[in-house]
């Protein structure tokens, strides 16, 4: 699972090409919340960055 924002960029066909070979599925946060994961950051993320 990849969380992107809106940005057109991520809707190319050849993109979402790839993704779906890749068996990656997107969700796309709605305009204006990406501030919401800001949480996430903290808790999920950086643990994450260290282990790997």
């Amino acid at each position: 699972v990849l969380i992107c924002d809106s940005f057109r960029t991520y809707k190319i066909l050849k993109i979402l090409e790839f993704y779906f070979k890749a068996n990656i599925y997107l969700y796309y946060l709605p305009s204006y919340t990406s501030y919401k994961l800001q949480p996430y950051n903290i808790r999920v993320f950086i643990p994450l960055k260290l282990a790997y």
